[in-house]
């Protein structure tokens, strides 16, 4: 009886504490979405600062972007001069070769893609993405571009040496 009863308080007190929401798909069909849109040259491609439904980066990148933006001279562009997704100015039919989902823990993964930025070119580039689950959805928490480099660390460092210089808006 003693051990049943400890059964139940077990189970009672695990339901007490809120457990973290899990992302309900696959890192690679998130991805797989976001590509999507460039195989077909769509106009709807997903902009990485972008916010409201369409959103596809994390709260904290969405924050260092946004810095970014405010920290931008009118009339200049940023400190992203290309899309990091595609590490491309210009794409044509992108096709994605391989999604690699290398750790999921169903908050944090970790995932590359390889694919071809022009349909009718045979080389290849590999993205890295660090991805995070917010309320349930994966979003892009970092990209690494091929030589591993962190995309959201070279914004946030510029933010921060633009600031500390006092070249901002």
């Amino acid at each position: 009886m003693r051990v049943l009863a400890l059964f139940c308080f077990s189970l009672l007190s695990f339901a007490a504490f809120s457990q973290p929401t899990l992302a309900v798909e696959n890192p690679s069909v998130f991805l797989q979405r976001i590509y999507d849109t460039y195989r077909n040259d769509d106009l709807s491609t997903p902009h990485l600062g972008g916010h409201g439904p369409q959103r596809i980066a994390s709260q904290a990148f969405i924050a260092v972007l946004d810095e970014d933006q405010a920290l931008t001279l009118p009339g200049d562009m940023g400190f992203l001069g290309a899309d990091p997704i595609c590490q491309c100015q210009d794409y044509q039919n992108l096709v994605v070769t391989k999604i690699a989902v290398l750790a999921n823990d169903n908050q944090k993964a970790h995932a590359t893609v390889t694919f071809r930025a022009f349909s009718d070119d045979s080389s290849t580039i590999t993205t890295g993405f660090n991805l995070v689950a917010e309320n349930g959805q994966w979003f892009i928490d970092d990209i690494f571009d091929t030589d591993q480099n962190s995309v959201r660390n070279a914004v946030d460092n510029n933010n921060k040496s633009l600031r500390a210089k006092g070249e901002t808006n």
